[in-house]
């Protein structure tokens, strides 16, 4: 879950938060039930995390307002983004373990994934 929230929150640097979920969300569904773990224990720290657009200009329309207004070298957005990335992704992964489970049951296998996927039409 951590590679892949750290993954997440690097991908929206480049692309919009948006497209990042639509892109990955899917393929981390896939994945945790390939592995029979419950995709909410990928899902929703990777659609947090993929919020967290701190190093780059080009993350987010803020990020871009604030260079250009400011005149900011990129070294200045750089190195204080990625200190605020670690601590937020870090953060995200922690909170998901602890409030996770008792709130979502993420640590459970759900019923529900047998019947969506007997549901799916597009499935083969």
């Amino acid at each position: 879950m951590a590679a892949l929230s750290i993954f997440c929150s690097f991908m929206t640097e480049l692309i919009s938060n948006a497209g990042t979920v639509t892109v990955l969300l899917p393929v981390f569904a896939a994945m945790a039930e390939e592995l029979k773990i419950n995709p909410l224990l990928f899902m929703i720290p990777a659609t947090i995390t993929s919020n967290f657009a701190f190093l780059l200009p080009v993350g987010t329309p803020a990020n871009a307002i604030v260079y250009e207004h400011a005149r900011l070298k990129l070294s200045d957005m750089v190195l204080p983004g990625f200190l605020a990335k670690v601590i937020t992704v870090m953060t995200t992964v922690a909170v998901t373990y602890v409030i996770g489970d008792p709130v979502f049951g993420m640590f459970q296998y759900p019923d529900w994934i047998n019947d969506a996927s007997l549901a799916n039409g597009t499935r083969v």
